[in-house]
């Protein structure tokens, strides 16, 4: 049993090690395809960020079937797997899309938030008075709606570039790199057209499985909180849209404003909360 626990603990650090290069190595190619504008240097990133997302489910089943370590079950984790689907939903927008630039302002926040979430400990499972297949489904949607959102606001962030570029006399590189403002702002609201919907379907269950327990978690959960401020500016955001055709700078500054509550939510809420309903 000793040995095999040794084995099981030297792949997963092996497995790490490896996709932490592979991330390093997929952000250094689109960074460099941004100064560059070289297209060699974005179709290599690429098949980084691929190979990084085929090793990180890898690694992600290796835990839940080797280790036994589940998504959800504490901070990191949960991050891990947050990174995951940021990957995931930043592939599909390429795919779709075909904006290469974007990987410059998408992977190096997954390259971060993957050595943040390997620097928390590995903490302890959930309470079994919260564990259920109910908590699973309400996580794993706001994951993935927070994971658009990641999207959504590079590509606010990469909005407000172009937009300066375009006002200065001068304009520089940048103005060469990034797409047009119609396709960012495009991309943007799309990104949060879904994710939204994804949100409000995370909070309506876990507020569903709250209150069939008798539980308030806004009185006691912070990452509730933050989780409800996040679904409030994009709600305003989309309604503004909608009815009077708010875009451009105030809708980016909107997006990235819910993207740094997104931020916040996972990565300060693992330091002042203490074994709420979310132990993650």
């Amino acid at each position: 049993m000793g040995i095999y626990m040794d084995a099981t603990y030297i792949i997963n650090w092996l497995l790490f090690r490896i996709l932490f290069m592979v991330y390093f190595l997929a952000a250094l190619g689109y960074l460099s395809f941004l100064s560059t504008k070289k297209e060699l240097l974005a179709q290599f990133a690429t098949a980084l960020t691929v190979l990084s997302f085929t090793l990180h489910t890898v690694v992600i089943l290796f835990k839940m079937m080797i280790v036994r370590v589940f998504p959800f079950s504490n901070s990191r984790e949960t991050l891990f797997l947050f990174t995951w689907a940021t990957l995931l939903v930043f592939l599909v927008a390429d795919l779709r899309y075909r904006i290469p630039v974007l990987g410059s302002f998408v992977m190096p926040i997954a390259f971060i938030l993957i050595i943040y979430a390997y620097s928390l400990p590995e903490g302890q499972s959930p309470l079994p008075s919260i564990q259920s297949y109910w908590i699973g489904l309400h996580a794993a949607v706001a994951i993935l709606g927070y994971a658009t959102f990641v999207v959504a606001s590079c590509a606010a962030v990469m909005y407000l570039i172009q937009e300066r570029q375009l006002k200065s006399k001068k304009p520089g590189a940048f103005y060469y790199r990034l797409p047009s403002l119609e396709v960012l702002d495009n991309l943007s609201y799309r990104a949060l057209s879904i994710g939204f919907p994804l949100l409000t379907l995370a909070i309506i269950i876990g507020a569903i499985w709250a209150g069939s327990r008798g539980i308030n978690p806004l009185s006691r959960d912070p990452t509730a909180i933050f989780a409800v401020l996040v679904w409030l500016i994009y709600a305003v955001l989309i309604y503004a849209r909608v009815t009077v055709g708010w875009r451009g700078r105030k809708a980016s500054y909107l997006t990235i404003l819910g993207f740094s509550y997104i931020l916040i939510s996972f990565i300060m809420i693992h330091y002042f909360s203490e074994r709420g309903l979310h132990f993650f």
